[in-house]
């Protein structure tokens, strides 16, 4: 009875509303990668937030993003606000200065392609997928500063893992997803001709 006394206000403290949120934020870096990515790891839009097994990576998928219903649309924490909202996330994110933040290990199955499919028909897409948000709006231009990082950390990708394919939101999703907006698809294809999907487009 005593032990159960001392352990109730220890329980309360980690039902805390305080506590969830920080929760959220809270998982230490599994991936060793470069010092100019930073870490924000986070714990929803994820079955596997810690995972342990490898799996397949050899698709890149690149989204927009930023959150209306804020005055800071811009921020990364308006961003990711709004990727818990709807339990969804990215494994990278490149906020308008060009700073990368990883969410999740690159391990991990990120859910940010929803119900998308490859062209030539292969769904489930999060299984085998590297997630990357750029954080612009349907009016805004991708800066200079976000392509750089974007073209660094695709090259750093694509030597860690065997990338075959890089598309856009829209390519997975024809119809329903229009984003990456704003986005010269074409200089960045052909800063990656072998494996960027619809070069010319």
């Amino acid at each position: 009875m005593y032990l159960c006394f001392l352990a109730l206000p220890f329980w309360l403290y980690l039902q805390s509303p305080l506590l969830k949120s920080q929760k959220d934020f809270l998982i230490p870096p599994p991936d060793t990668l470069p010092s100019w990515i930073q870490s924000r790891y986070i714990t929803f839009g994820t079955p596997n937030p810690t995972p342990t097994q490898p799996r397949e990576i050899s698709t890149i998928i690149i989204h927009s993003m930023y959150n209306p219903e804020v005055a800071d649309s811009f921020s990364v924490d308006a961003c990711l606000a709004l990727l818990k909202r709807y339990n969804v996330s990215a494994h990278l994110i490149i906020d308008r200065e060009g700073n990368i933040w990883q969410l999740l290990p690159l391990q991990a199955i990120s859910y940010h392609a929803g119900k998308g499919q490859l062209p030539n028909g292969r769904t489930g897409i999060n299984q085998f997928s590297v997630g990357i948000e750029l954080i612009n709006s349907y009016y805004t231009p991708i800066t200079e500063k976000q392509y750089q990082a974007l073209f660094r950390l695709t090259k750093l990708l694509c030597e860690r893992y065997p990338i075959q394919q890089i598309l856009r939101h829209s390519d997975i999703a024809p119809g329903r997803k229009t984003d990456p907006w704003n986005f010269d698809w074409q200089r960045f294809a052909e800063a990656f001709p072998k494996v960027v999907y619809n070069a010319k487009k």
